[in-house]
This record gives C-alpha cells, sequence and structure tokens, in this order.
C-alpha cells in the first residue's frame, strides 16, 4: 500500500514511472501523486482512468514558496497518510558550447537550481510526511554523464553544465543519506540510461519503456541496506566499446 510523489510526470520518464507502478496492484502501490508545474494529455488521461489511484497536483515549481504551497494538496491526496516514496524525476539540460571556458553562467545557474536547488526544496520540504510514510525513499533520478570519477575516461561536449549538477546532486543524496540514515531512510540516486524520451534523443540506446522498467525494478527493491548508493540499470547483455557506463546494474561511482 505504499504511496509516491514523483515530479516531471507529465512526460517522459516521469509519465512512464506513473504508467508502470499504476499496473502494479493497489496492495503494492496504493496513491500516486504526479506533482507537476502543467499536466499533459498522457498525465490527464492516466488520471482519468486511476482517478481513486493517481492525484495529479500542480505547482509553481519555479519557487521555493509555490512548492511549499503545494504540500496541502500533497496531505489531501495522501487522506492522511504518510509519504512513502519521493521520485525527484524533474530536471533541465542546458544545450552548450564543447569547451568548459565557453560554457555560459546563465547555463549553470539554470541547471544547478532545478537539478539541485530544487530537488533540496522538494525533500526538505516533504521530509516530514517521508518520516510519517513506512517505507522512507527518496529516489533521485541521475544521469551516470554526472560521475565525477567517470569524467575524465568519457569526455563530452555540450552539456558541461548538466554534469556538473548532477555531481553535485551526487553530495546531496549522499549527504542525506548520512543524516537521515539512523531513522531507516533510503536515499538513492538512479541512472536510467539513455533513453528515447523524445525526438531529440531518436538515437539513444533503449526504448524509454525499458529503462523505466528497471528504474521501477531499482524502486521497488530498494532498502536501507542500499542507502547513499548511486545505482546504474541492468540490461543483460549490453555493452558499449566508447564509454564507462555498461547498464550492468553495479553501483556508478560518484
Amino acid at each position: 500500500m505504499a504511496t509516491y510523489l514523483i515530479t516531471g510526470a507529465n512526460r517522459g520518464i516521469g509519465l512512464e514511472l506513473t504508467k508502470q507502478l499504476l499496473d502494479l496492484q493497489e496492495a503494492q502501490v496504493s496513491k500516486i501523486i504526479a506533482f507537476v508545474r502543467n499536466s499533459s494529455s498522457g498525465l490527464d488521461d492516466l488520471a482519468s482512468k486511476s482517478p481513486d489511484r493517481l492525484a495529479v497536483v500542480t505547482a509553481d515549481t519555479s519557487s521555493s514558496e509555490g512548492i511549499k504551497t503545494a504540500v496541502a494538496d500533497v496531505e489531501k491526496a495522501l487522506q492522511g497518510k504518510g509519504l512513502d516514496c519521493l521520485v525527484n524525476n524533474a530536471a533541465t539540460l542546458p544545450i552548450g558550447p564543447d569547451k568548459m571556458e565557453d560554457v555560459p553562467i546563465e547555463q549553470m545557474t539554470e541547471a544547478f537550481n532545478v537539478n539541485v536547488v530544487k530537488i533540496q526544496i522538494m525533500i526538505s520540504t516533504f521530509l516530514p510526511l517521508l518520516r510519517k510514510g513506512k517505507e522512507k525513499k527518496i529516489i533521485g533520478i541521475s544521469s551516470s554523464l554526472g560521475s565525477t570519477t567517470w569524467a575524465l575516461k568519457w569526455p563530452m561536449g555540450f552539456c558541461q553544465a548538466y554534469r556538473m549538477s548532477k555531481a553535485a546532486l551526487g553530495m546531496l543524496n549522499a549527504l542525506y543519506a548520512g543524516d537521515l540514515k539512523d531513522e531507516g531512510f533510503t536515499c538513492l540516486l538512479l541512472s536510467p540510461g539513455w533513453l528515447k524520451t523524445n525526438d531529440v534523443n531518436q538515437w539513444a540506446h533503449l526504448e524509454t519503456e525499458v529503462g523505466v522498467a528497471e528504474v521501477k525494478r531499482i524502486i521497488l527493491e530498494a532498502n536501507p541496506s542500499q542507502n547513499g548508493q548511486f545505482r546504474n540499470i541492468h540490461i543483460p547483455d549490453w555493452h558499449s566499446t566508447d564509454r564507462p557506463d555498461h547498464y550492468d546494474g553495479l553501483e556508478i561511482p560518484y
């Protein structure tokens, strides 16, 4: 009877994760809160089919005040229950120049505000509800591109601001893992793989449903023994010759 709150659930990974969780029995997942700035036809369609299990909460996610104002709507949707799992999925990927010296400060500010600062606001705002929950899971959808250890082995232009912000997200996760370990929390980062979430990603490695199925599995199996980890999805027999990320299901180094 777990309860979930998923940010960025109106499209891409967030929408597919919402769909796949709804496919589970209500005894396993009783309520999903799609926390979005704007809804979408896909999300509205899911909500119309599962009105008792899926609640769409719209909020002005551009400000901490907007996020905090939406707490009352989330509490109403939970009907007095706690929140078992917070999935911080919403993110931005600014496309920039190939060289670090040319990256605009505006891109760095955008990436850090959305990919780090807003996640800190989400966690700190909903921590009281998570403390009331039984499973106490805080999940961050990240990217293996945010691994500092792999950065020198895997140079890639055009997304430096994104990579730095995801590296910072790793530190945020580690700090919360340390703070909350004695309360039985599981703070976990996941890399969902390069997925075909839109036309821009048509050359990506995996269909969205495939990567999200692995994300769902890892979330469902997550437990306090994995607190603080950065996990990769597992796609059997998938191997890359030009990158250190092989979708091997192992921990990704920070």
